[in-house]
C-alpha cells in the first residue's frame, strides 16, 4: 500500500503520452506475467514480490488514462 501511496502523491508528470502507454502495457504484461508464473512454490517475502508492486505502482505513478482497460467500468466495477 505504501508504493500506491508514494505513486500517487509523487506522479510521473514529465513523461510523454508515447512514452505511457508503452510503460503502461509493458507494466501490464509484468502483472500478468507474474499472476502466472507466480505459484505457492515461489518465496515469501521474497523479491519476487516487488515485481508487480513496483509494475502496479508504475501504473499508478503514470497515470495513463487513455486506454481501454481502466477507463472500462466494468474493469472498474469489479476492480
Amino acid at each position: 500500500m505504501m508504493a500506491g501511496g508514494l505513486a500517487f502523491a509523487y506522479p510521473a508528470t514529465k513523461v510523454s503520452e508515447k512514452n505511457k502507454k508503452i510503460l503502461f502495457f509493458l507494466c501490464l504484461i509484468i502483472i500478468i506475467f507474474a499472476s502466472y508464473f507466480f505459484d505457492s512454490n515461489t518465496p515469501w517475502p521474497s523479491f519476487y514480490a516487488s515485481i508487480p508492486v513496483v509494475a502496479t505502482a508504475i501504473i499508478l505513478a503514470i497515470n495513463y488514462e487513455k486506454n481501454f482497460i481502466l477507463s472500462n467500468p466494468i474493469f472498474q466495477k469489479i476492480g
